[in-house]
């Protein structure tokens, strides 16, 4: 595997969320394909989490926070173990 240019890994988490994942040596760079009108149960995850939305809308929930993010307008961040949602 290239350190530059690592080959990706598809895989579908549930029928309306597949992920495209990069494993950059430590990290691990995760791009989502949410479908719309796709809903999660709040929920946590272990690691600290960073995302950017490229075309639709996603409404989040973090830590009681709600925002509308637009595609390439914001970038959230999610602490370890934080509560979030995302419709």
């Amino acid at each position: 595997m290239s350190v530059f240019f690592p080959e990706p890994q598809t895989i579908k988490i549930r029928p309306d969320l597949e992920l495209t994942l990069f494993q950059c040596q430590e990290i691990v760079i995760q791009l989502a394909n949410i479908s719309p009108g796709a809903i999660f149960e709040p929920h946590q995850h272990p690691e600290s989490q960073m995302g950017m939305i490229f075309n639709g809308c996603v409404e989040i929930n973090v830590d009681g926070k709600k925002a509308i993010l637009e595609p390439f307008q914001q970038v959230y961040v999610a602490a370890a173990n934080c509560s979030e949602l995302q419709t």
